[in-house]
């Protein structure tokens, strides 16, 4: 009877973590995320990354962030101006004495997300050039967001990592019974 009983013990403990296990496997985002709006986009089976809490309204998020020659200032979400770049994403600034050059790197009207080999990319375009910023997303539930700025691998190609909570695809919140009385 005592083996018996251990024998339960074992194959319910088997069974939990087999179901925790293809829970796991099954709760990660599946097929291609498609743009919802400008800084947000789902995927086939209802994970979303939304990255429109690193909108700074505006004003660049993320300012003067140095990639060994340029400094940038970033807004991920809207377009921004200021005494650099008039309605930009991105503004590349290099400093030298007396003088300041600038580059208005990306516009937000030609944003898309888009998988590549090392995870989810949100990519920016600037039509009048041709000019692209792409960032790598990297999820890390601690982070807030940092970005890191790559610098420019291919001419007129603006390479970020963000690593940030924001870039981690999240099913929405279940809605509850009541939410739509």
């Amino acid at each position: 009877m005592a083996k018996l009983l251990c024998l339960q013990g074992l194959f319910s403990v088997f069974f939990v973590v087999v179901t925790l296990m293809r829970s796991a496997v099954e709760s990660q985002p599946e097929g291609e995320c498609r743009l919802l709006n400008t800084c947000f986009c789902q995927y086939d089976n209802g994970y979303r990354v939304d990255l429109t809490p690193l909108d700074g309204n505006g004003t660049p998020l993320f300012q003067k962030i140095f990639d060994g020659k340029y400094f940038y200032d970033v807004n991920l979400c809207s377009n921004f101006s200021s005494q650099y770049c008039n309605d930009s994403t991105v503004c590349q600034i290099r400093d030298v004495p007396d003088r300041k050059f600038t580059f208005s790197c990306s516009q937000i009207d030609g944003a898309y997300f888009a998988q590549s080999e090392t995870g989810l990319t949100y990519n920016m375009i600037r039509g009048k050039d041709g000019r692209m910023v792409r960032v790598d997303l990297h999820c890390n539930e601690t982070d807030v967001g940092s970005l890191t700025a790559l610098g420019e691998p291919t001419n007129l190609t603006y390479a970020f990592v963000l690593t940030s909570r924001y870039a981690c695809a999240h099913l929405p919140p279940e809605q509850s019974p009541n939410e739509n009385l």
